[in-house]
């Protein structure tokens, strides 16, 4: 009697472990173009007095009707998205109530993106495992730059082309002695769809007053689902901070037109004393050298005119 109690306890225990997925595996991230297939793989356990009614389906997205079926004992069918892109010769264990459970997609891609749910049930249980399978387009290029709407502000604007998914674009920016990196709020942010990519576009204006310093520009592009992320950076220096006032070696010295007018005037009449006062002393005409006192570069200048009086003052001291 008592056995038979016990059997008939063990037997319910059992029964009522039901349907067990052991293990969801979906790559996380592939690159659009890079793999010729892939496999999304789901093992369970099924109680031996269940197995007889098991059914392994997969679910793309929200799309309500599977994209993948296998009954034990039938052949397994593709559906939906998924027809005639999966390896339906595939197997994935020599377990006959396993062996075509996973998907062995073929040439994988954008646009078999998303959430994939793989659904196990038999005539008494039922359970299902998700997971998110991102196949991704690298940007084409991303580019940052600075555009002067006005002489008081800025248009800090950063572009993205040809990405997949739609890329998060994020905008920041250092400035202080700290570098102290904060984000810029009230962005622009315009998104287009083109050749199965996006294009988008992320735009600020900024006063120059509401910069107290050289101010570095971030921008981040970053792919949902993936770990790549890719930026870019460039200075600018507020209009307010740009203008210096040049310092007295900087400057060059500054001469009148009326000033060198005087000098040329003073030169032709010292020139003229000194052959009077050289001619009444020596009765000779004025030296080479004293006559040829004027720079070739530069003929009455006041460095000239200061070698003509030196000269003069020589010729009186004799």
């Amino acid at each position: 009697m008592w056995t038979w109690i016990f059997g008939f306890f063990f037997a319910v225990f059992v029964g009522s472990q039901g349907v067990e997925i052991v293990n969801i595996n979906v790559p996380k991230a592939i690159e659009n173009g890079t793999v010729s297939s892939l496999v999304l793989d789901c093992d369970y356990n099924v109680p031996e007095d269940e197995k007889n009614g098991l059914v392994v389906k997969w679910y793309l997205r929200d799309i309500p009707v599977p994209v993948y079926q296998w009954i034990p004992g039938r052949k397994p069918q593709d559906l939906g998205l998924l027809k005639g892109k999966v390896n339906l010769e595939y197997r994935a264990s020599e377990d006959y109530h396993k062996k075509y459970r996973s998907l062995n997609i073929l040439n994988p891609t954008t646009e078999l993106s998303g959430e994939y749910k793989c659904h196990v049930s038999t005539l008494e249980d039922e359970k299902e495992a998700k997971a998110i399978m991102t196949v991704y387009v690298v940007p084409k290029s991303v580019e940052l730059w600075t555009v002067k709407p006005n002489p008081e502000s800025v248009n800090v604007t950063c572009r993205v082309e040809g990405v997949y998914p739609e890329a998060k674009l994020e905008l920041f920016r250092e400035h202080g002695s700290f570098r102290t990196r904060a984000p810029v709020v009230g962005a622009v942010v315009q998104t287009s769809w083109r050749d199965g990519t996006y294009d988008i576009t992320l735009s600020k204006t900024i006063e120059d007053r509401t910069l107290l310093s050289e101010t570095t520009f971030d921008c981040v592009a970053t792919i949902p689902g993936t770990d790549i992320q890719k930026t870019r950076r460039l200075t600018y220096l507020p209009a307010h901070l740009s203008t210096t006032t040049p310092t007295p070696e900087d400057k060059e010295p500054y001469t009148s037109p009326k000033s060198s007018e005087r000098s040329a005037e003073l030169s032709e009449e010292v020139e003229e004393i000194i052959e009077q006062t050289f001619s009444r002393r020596h009765n000779a005409p004025v030296p080479s050298e004293i006559s040829q006192t004027e720079s070739t570069s530069s003929p009455r200048n006041p460095r000239n005119l200061f070698l003509l009086a030196f000269s003069l003052l020589a010729i009186l001291a004799r």
